[in-house]
């Protein structure tokens, strides 16, 4: 029996028996679904908002100002961080250096879950405001 084998740039037809055609379909199979997997759980760097925070990696940090991309090595980073008041520098530091979430930080710091939140939205804020 012809088994189509589709390579990137041809597709060959290969004879082979059906016990091997089934054993390719199920590998086919489960490529397609691991694939399909793997595109759920990645989110495109082209989508989302301004003010949105991305993380590679623990203490690689990035942020999305004006339609664009900025990584932490930027001298604006630092601008930004020298923005913020002694509080919101806390919480920079906890969140987006350490990894921690705003509800741990607000534990932690005994504050009240939604006073952490409007400190990080103050903090996206001013980051924003250094690099339009």
């Amino acid at each position: 029996m012809k088994y189509k084998y589709e390579f990137a740039n041809e597709n060959k037809s290969i004879e082979i028996s059906e016990e091997w055609i089934s054993v390719l379909e199920e590998l086919d199979r489960l490529e397609y679904n691991n694939n399909h997997a793997e595109t759920r759980r990645h989110v495109s760097l082209d989508d989302g908002e301004d003010g949105e925070w991305l993380s590679t990696e623990r203490g690689e940090v990035y942020i999305r100002c004006a339609g664009q991309i900025f990584s932490r090595h930027d001298d604006r980073f630092d601008d930004g961080r020298r923005s913020l008041s002694e509080k919101q520098d806390e919480l920079y530091e906890s969140v987006y250096e350490y990894g921690d979430s705003i509800n741990d930080y607000a534990h932690d710091s005994g504050i009240d879950q939604s006073t952490a939140s409007k400190r990080n939205r103050a903090v996206i804020k001013k980051f924003k405001k250094v690099f339009e």
